[in-house]
C-alpha cells in the first residue's frame, strides 16, 4: 500500500489516473498485484500528527516510566 499524504496527498488526487498509468507501464506486474494506493484520512494534519507522536513516542511506549523518571 501506498499511502499519499500532506502536500502530495493533494497532488495525487489531480494526477491519479497518470499515476495509475505509469504504474501499469512501469511496475512489475508481480509487483502491481496487489498494491492499493490510498490518500491519508488525517489530511492536511498528517504532518502534525506525525510531528506529535515523534515528540511523545516515549509516553506513548511506557507511559509509566516517563511518570516514575519525571516523579524523581
Amino acid at each position: 500500500m501506498i499511502v499519499f499524504g500532506g502536500m502530495l496527498r493533494e497532488i495525487y488526487l489531480g494526477s491519479a489516473a497518470q499515476v495509475r498509468s505509469r504504474l501499469a507501464v512501469d511496475a512489475l506486474p508481480p509487483s502491481r498485484e496487489h498494491l492499493r494506493l490510498r490518500t491519508s484520512a488525517l489530511g492536511d494534519d498528517a504532518t502534525l500528527v506525525g510531528a506529535a507522536e515523534l515528540a511523545f513516542s516515549q509516553v506513548l511506549a511506557d507511559p509509566l516510566e516517563v511518570l516514575a523518571r519525571a516523579g524523581s
